[in-house]
Order: structure tokens, then C-alpha cells, then sequence
């Protein structure tokens, strides 16, 4: 209708619309800089190569394309105020109560998020990949 407002989308609700990615390119900055959100992770989330991220344990994942490989150890709790930081820039929550959760954040990665008791060691996975193939779900 003229005059009205474009819908915007939720996350994982069925049959609702999109919202529109930014235009913008700052996200993918190479040093990461854009991406301060992701802290340490930035460097892996802005790598055009890297497809998945996981956090388990306090073990850093990656995943270019060829299987997952270890890169490096974080703190387990500081895996946890990430993922609860994450999960928040996307408009939700997860703790003890409510300990899986799923988001996409405004440039189109997805963040999932899942705390003890459910996954004992503390779990995170980010796929930067699925804002590239956006425009594929689209």
C-alpha cells in the first residue's frame, strides 16, 4: 500500500518477511575492526573463507571448507558472556532458564547459543557464511 511502512521481518518465524541486509561493507573488514561485537572471534567471523565458527569447551573451531580445525582455547566463561552478548545484539536471551538460543543479527550471521545444563561444557556456534548467501534465501 503507499504510504505504509515495509514489513520487517522476525528471525525464524515462518512465513514472515525478511528484513533487508545493510548495504553497508564495514562488516567484513579483514582486520575485523567492524566486527567488535564478535571480539577475539572477529578475526575468523570477517574471513571470507571461513564458513562456521564454534566455541566448545572454551575450544575455538573454524571451519574453511575443508572440516573444522582447532585454532585455539578461550576462557569457557568468557565463551559464555560472549555468547550471551551475541545472543542479545540479536534481540533475545539465553541463561539457565532459557539455554538454547537462536538469532541472526542485523548483517545476517547467525548465532546459536547453547548453555549447560543442555550442552554440559558450554556451546556457540556463529556461521558468518549465512550472510553472504543471503541473498539466496531471499
Amino acid at each position: 500500500m503507499p504510504g505504509t511502512a515495509p514489513v520487517r521481518g522476525i528471525p525464524f518465524v515462518a512465513g514472515a518477511a525478511r528484513a533487508a541486509a545493510p548495504a553497508s561493507s564495514a562488516r567484513t573488514a579483514a582486520d575485523g575492526s567492524a566486527l567488535r561485537e564478535f571480539a577475539e572471534l572477529a578475526p575468523l567471523v570477517a574471513d571470507p573463507a571461513v564458513t562456521d565458527v564454534f566455541v566448545t569447551g572454551g575450544q575455538v573451531w573454524a571451519d574453511r571448507g575443508s572440516g573444522a580445525e582447532a585454532l585455539g582455547r578461550i576462557a569457557p566463561e568468557r565463551a559464555r558472556a560472549l555468547a550471551v552478548a551475541l545472543v542479545a545484539a540479536g534481540g533475545r536471551h539465553v541463561d539457565e532458564a532459557t539455554p538454547c538460543a537462536d538469532v541472526r543479527l542485523h548483517d545476517g550471521i547467525r548465532v546459536h547459543a547453547v548453555l549447560p545444563p543442555v550442552a554440559v561444557a558450554g556451546a556457540q556456534a556463529l556461521d558468518p557464511a549465512a550472510a553472504r548467501r543471503g541473498a539466496l534465501a531471499r
